[in-house]
């Protein structure tokens, strides 16, 4: 019940926020409790929240959880939606580089060598005379792909348990903002999932490697388009995006429509969650999640066991549940007043052999790694008492 106070607390002493979420967010949903740590943040962060331009910030808590959590569960979701337009990408623009070398043919279709639409940047590329025609074909081809990415996402399947989350951030937000509780649903789903994934696209599985400077300029591209349809605005400040508010008017119905659906408990998403629909030949809503294996969950609890350890202070002072301090105190995460445990970071700590954490028989670090430790640490404490009465 406490693991989003931790979190909050070990990123205040310093502690990456991302490793701390996966840590948490992993160990959790193998105990099968990690949609109970979003409620937590929900219910913290929305009535924390005194207007509306502090509610999920850019430093939330919450979203970092439910940007780890988005992958556990909705990982081949998220491939469903953006795998084939992505590789689509990255093959147009790794053509155009070619024909840039070879100085090739289709001088309309391929002049401009990147997927740039901002007429500008496209002049200082190839010149005043090809910047035109290299405008209008990017808008276009931008134009298809967002459509393209659209209309995928709104007949995928969307996860159950990401709808779940969905459905009680929106009606918590609701009850404080109601003006906010539908584009607060966009930020979590488009600012925080999909857009996410077409800008680091390699933390995602979707490439292999980060994209080149200009497949990233065109990715950001999209994912500020369909960040904006989700949020209903149009572009104003970018004049070489303005060409694409069409695009947003013409779906903003039919994203206000899916929204809804994703966040609300009616039968017509219902059905659409658990395949009763011949859309994407059926698919089982099991497909869409990732399991934590043993050895993960154990890196995480040994990793966790040692930055707590090093942080222990501000785990007391910030806790502030005697019940909790005191169960922390017992397997020794609170106790001793030297350092144990790595600072390094939860990637050092899952480099560890699979077959370690087997050894240890999934057991809790609370009851078994945490013993080790403990005897580790009373050992310390005794040799410095025998060296202070030395």
């Amino acid at each position: 019940e406490n693991a989003y106070s931790i979190v909050k607390t070990l990123v205040k002493s310093g502690v990456s926020k991302d490793d701390v979420a996966s840590c948490i967010m992993y160990i959790n949903d193998y105990n099968n409790c990690s949609h109970n740590v979003l409620k937590e943040g929900i219910a913290r962060e929305v009535v924390s929240a005194q207007t509306e331009e502090t509610l999920f910030r850019e430093d939330s808590t919450l979203a970092a959880l439910w940007s780890v959590y988005s992958k556990i569960v909705g990982l081949e979701y998220i491939w469903m939606c953006l795998a084939e337009v992505m590789d689509g990408i990255k093959q147009i623009s790794s053509e155009k580089d070619k024909n840039k070398e070879s100085n090739g043919r289709n001088s309309m279709l391929l002049r401009a060598d990147s997927l740039e639409v901002d007429p500008l940047r496209l002049a200082k590329e190839g010149g005043l005379e090809s910047a035109a025609d290299g405008h209008l074909v990017n808008v276009l081809h931008m134009k298809l792909t967002a459509q393209t990415t659209f209309n995928k996402i709104k007949t995928t399947y969307f996860p159950e348990e990401l709808k779940l989350f969905l459905i009680e951030l929106r009606l918590a937000v609701k009850e404080q903002f109601p003006e906010l509780a539908m584009g607060v649903v966009a930020n979590f789903v488009f600012l925080r999932m999909f857009c996410t994934a077409l800008t680091r696209p390699q933390d995602y599985g979707l490439y292999n490697k980060p994209p080149t400077e200009k497949t990233l300029r065109f990715l950001v591209l999209m994912s500020k388009v369909l960040q904006n349809l989700g949020f209903g605005v149009t572009f104003e400040k970018e004049n070489y995006m303005i060409e694409m508010n069409d695009f947003i008017k013409n779906n903003l119905e039919a994203m206000n429509k899916w929204l809804e659906e994703i966040s609300s408990k009616n039968k017509e998403s219902k059905k659409l969650i658990h395949g009763n629909s011949s859309k994407d030949g059926g698919l089982n809503i099991d497909y869409f999640r990732q399991e934590i294996g043993e050895g993960v969950r154990a890196n995480c609890l040994k990793w966790l066991y040692a930055i707590m350890h090093q942080n222990r202070q501000g785990i007391r002072r910030d806790l502030g549940n005697r019940e909790s301090v005191r169960v922390l105190e017992e397997i020794g995460v609170l106790r001793g007043n030297g350092s144990d445990g790595s600072s390094g970071s939860l990637r050092s700590a899952g480099k560890g052999a699979a077959g370690e954490g087997e050894e240890e028989g999934g057991e809790s670090y609370g009851t078994g790694g945490g013993r080790e430790m403990r005897e580790e640490e009373e050992e310390r404490e005794e040799e410095s008492t025998e060296e202070e009465s030395d």
